[in-house]
């Protein structure tokens, strides 16, 4: 088990299974997923979920330390080994938004992706409209280079996608950077 001030990660076990799909049936948070349709999930959708465990180079359980509550979770995976380049990938229950435990959670795993996997770079994507999110990446990542792209449906419209490129701080030489280029959709 890692920790960081007020979270426990944990590698995911099939026990967790119950609390990951009660996590990918809450509407609110599905609403901000970028790769899937939002629909209720089954109990079949545990096998997607046992893959995703299997498959990615760390898939971690969150819980508040406390009380040892279910938060969400985590996981990194390569997308480019020749270059050291990984994805990032995160979900947290809705019930624990506005708390701080996303920004948390997010520089947890970034200083831990680079000191101990010798990434090169973290890439990750976020709707447009999920301002939280990218409020929480900004703080954690040192050089953002946004793309908005109007192409994924979500929510009964098109909207935009930002991907970005993470470096932990001093990763860039103290440089912090925040680029973002537009192919003029505002996102």
């Amino acid at each position: 088990m890692f920790e960081s001030q007020n979270l426990a990660y944990c590698g995911y076990r099939k026990i967790d299974n119950d609390d990951l799909l009660a996590l990918y049936n809450d509407y609110a948070v599905q609403k901000t997923l970028v790769s899937d349709f939002v629909v209720p999930r089954s109990d079949a959708y545990k096998e997607t979920i046992e893959g995703w465990g299997m498959k990615n180079l760390m898939f971690v359980i969150v819980r508040y330390k406390p009380t040892w509550e279910f938060v969400g979770q985590t996981a990194i995976w390569m997308q480019n080994e020749k270059n050291r380049d990984a994805r990032l990938g995160i979900a947290i229950g809705s019930a624990w938004w506005g708390k701080g435990f996303g920004t948390e959670i997010v520089q947890w795993v970034v200083a831990h992706s680079f000191r101990h996997f010798n990434l090169h770079r973290m890439s990750l994507d976020v709707l447009a409209s999920n301002g939280s999110a990218l409020t929480i990446y900004k703080k954690a990542c040192v050089h953002i280079n946004c793309v908005y792209r109007a192409n994924v449906l979500s929510c009964g419209g098109v909207q935009g996608i930002r991907a970005g490129r993470c470096a932990p701080q001093g990763e860039l030489g103290g440089r912090a950077v925040d680029r973002c280029h537009t192919d003029g959709n505002p996102g």
